[in-house]
Order: C-alpha cells, then sequence, then structure tokens
C-alpha cells in the first residue's frame, strides 16, 4: 500500500506548474519513503528533487494558508539555503551505492547547487555560504563512527562503510574543498560594501568554530585553520557582532582545549 501511494504520488507531482512546493513535496515523501524502508523509492524522491534546483527563478512568490489573496516575494537563495541545511540531514541517512559511491546523492546536490546561476562557481553570498556550511557539517558527521540517528530497517553508510580507509578520504577531500570555500566566502564577506554582509560574515565565522571545534581533531593544522578563521570574526567585531554568541563560543573553546582558547585570545589581544 505504501509502494502504492507513493508511486501514485511521484506521478502526479510533477503536474504542480511551482517548482518549490515540488522541491518540498519531493524531498518530504522521500523523508517518508526511506521511514518506511523503501530505499529505491526514496532515492527517486530525492533525485527528482535534486534536479529541479538549476531551474529556480531568482524570487520566489508564496500566499499565505490563511489568504489566498496575500502573496509575498521571497528570496530562493534564502530559501534554498534552508532547504539544502533540512536536506541534507535526511541524505545523511541514505545508503551508498555500490557502484556509484557512498555520496553519490550528495555530489548530485552540490553539482546542482552550482548549476543555478545565482550560485554559480566565483559568487559570494550570505545564503550560500550558509549552505557551504550544512554541507561541511554533514560530511563531518559522514566521518563519524557512529551518525547520531537512525532509520530502524536502513543500513546507512556508517553501517556499510564503517570507515574505512577510502571513505574517509573521499570525506576528507569534500571536507577541505569546502572549507576553503567558506574560508574564501567569509573573506569576501568581511569586506564587502555592504554592512549586512560584514555583519554575517561574524556571524558565520561563529557558526564555522563551532562545527570545526566539535568535529575536527585537534593538531597543529586544524588550530591554525581555527585561527584563521577567528580572526575574520575578530575582524567584524566591529560590525555589530552579537557579543553573546562570540563569548558562549569561546567559553564552549576553553572548555573543548584550553591552549587553543589561550593561542586565540592571544590573538585577539594583538589585534586589538
Amino acid at each position: 500500500f505504501v509502494k502504492a501511494c507513493l508511486a501514485y504520488c511521484h506521478v502526479t507531482i510533477p503536474s504542480l506548474s511551482d517548482l518549490w512546493p515540488r522541491m518540498y513535496l519531493f524531498a518530504n515523501l522521500g523523508q517518508i519513503a526511506l521511514t518506511n524502508s523503501c530505499v529505491i523509492q526514496a532515492e527517486a524522491f530525492f533525485q527528482a528533487a535534486i534536479s529541479l534546483i538549476p531551474s529556480l527563478p531568482v524570487t520566489t512568490t508564496t500566499t499565505s494558508s490563511s489568504s489566498s489573496s496575500s502573496a509575498a516575494i521571497q528570496s530562493t537563495s534564502t530559501l534554498l539555503a534552508g532547504y539544502v541545511a533540512t536536506f541534507c540531514s535526511t541524505l545523511l541517512l541514505m545508503p551508498g551505492h555500490p557502484s556509484k559511491g557512498p555520496f553519490y546523492l550528495m555530489e548530485e546536490l552540490m553539482a546542482s547547487m552550482e548549476q543555478w546561476t545565482p550560485w554559480s562557481k566565483d559568487t559570494v553570498s550570505v545564503d550560500k555560504c550558509k549552505a557551504f556550511l550544512s554541507l561541511f557539517t554533514i560530511f563531518a558527521t559522514f566521518a563519524q563512527r557512529k551518525f547520531p540517528y537512525a532509520i530502524k530497517g536502513v543500513s546507512s553508510n556508517d553501517a556499510l562503510y564503517g570507515r574505512d580507509a577510502p571513505y574517509l578520504e573521499k570525506c576528507l577531500k569534500v571536507l577541505n574543498r569546502f572549507g576553503r570555500q567558506i574560508h574564501k566566502q567569509l573573506n569576501e564577506l568581511k569586506v564587502s560594501p555592504k554592512r549586512l554582509d560584514q555583519q554575517a560574515a561574524g556571524t558565520l565565522g561563529l557558526q564555522f568554530l563551532n562545527i570545526l571545534v566539535d568535529n575536527v581533531a585537534m593538531d597543529k593544522k586544524s588550530m591554525k585553520i581555527i585561527s584563521v578563521v577567528h580572526e575574520i570574526v575578530v575582524d567584524s567585531s566591529s560590525k555589530a557582532l552579537d557579543r553573546k554568541f562570540y563569548n558562549n563560543t569561546m567559553q564552549h573553546i576553553q572548555s573543548r582545549n584550553a591552549m587553543l582558547y589561550d593561542q586565540l585570545m592571544n590573538c585577539k589581544k594583538t589585534k586589538a
């Protein structure tokens, strides 16, 4: 019965004219399929959702559920950043493919994001940086020995690959790629003529700091990377940085690694 319902939805959703409702429905139905251990059906829904990303318009008109007459124009970039974050958390549980590899759906998602013109290769934006942070976080989670959540009856990559060497090598390659991309985005946002971009550089830098401290093994190389990101945050401190967020982040770093905390604080004093 579940498979019949999923098949009906897969056939009828493309008849919707607006892309966003189709994308949300494909993602939601993919989650339902995966929850019911229908991996093949989930794959089809997720690939259908991913395939729509390059065709998204720059802005999206949304209507209120309480009033069909009231409509609002929203930035697709902002909506897409939130969509990617939620979508990645679902794709974490999708099993890898024997021939396409453990991250084939994530790779299709990343390719579609680059094909969307506002997020093409050399563009810089706050929302694109947010999406990259989501991708970095999920690949850091892929590298964990055991995922933080699971679906009963579905063997995810932590069970299928057991962190073997080729699997971890692919994870590290993607993490390095997006680590560099995020660093580039933060640097360019920091010097943007737009004040909101400058403020966002500090906030996103703090988010990146938390992700790194929680997911990366501490050695000289990783501590140097964290120091570089912290410098971006410090440079943005005069641009209405959230002081409470910064202080909480520094307390967290101190609890995780006192030596790193002292290094960052010394760097901040030097900058001052």
